[in-house]
């Protein structure tokens, strides 16, 4: 699994995926990995002089329910999701209302720079 999650990370940036990913564990260590190579707070997951900063670039499929991140999400926001590993998943509502922006934050807040939403 490693070496499969590993080969999604190509020169900084995390490759647009075509198989989703099933486990929360694996978009974990997919995150981790690609924190392990960035440095800089604002850095993407995603390369935007390829993609728009709000293309799929990770999808996932946990549980029946399908989630996407953007190229746009950034390490500082990745980082914060991360440190909130062992808290739910909720669904909030995004910046124009839709409840479908998803959060681990434990005040259910956005967390600013981490853009996945449930499809």
């Amino acid at each position: 699994m490693y070496q499969e999650l590993s080969d999604r990370i190509k020169g900084g940036y995390i490759e647009k995926n075509v198989s989703p990913i099933t486990k929360k564990n694996q978009l974990y260590e997919l995150l981790k990995m690609w924190c392990e190579i960035t440095e800089e707070p604002n850095d993407t997951i995603g390369d935007l002089d390829i993609h728009n900063k709000n293309s799929p670039i990770i999808t996932l499929n946990i549980d029946n329910c399908s989630f996407y991140i953007n190229a746009d999400t950034k390490r500082k926001g990745v980082k914060q999701f991360l440190s909130n590993i062992d808290r739910d998943w909720h669904i909030i509502k995004n910046n124009r209302g839709k409840l479908n922006k998803v959060t681990n934050d434990p005040e259910y807040e956005p967390i600013e720079g981490f853009y996945m939403y449930k499809k």
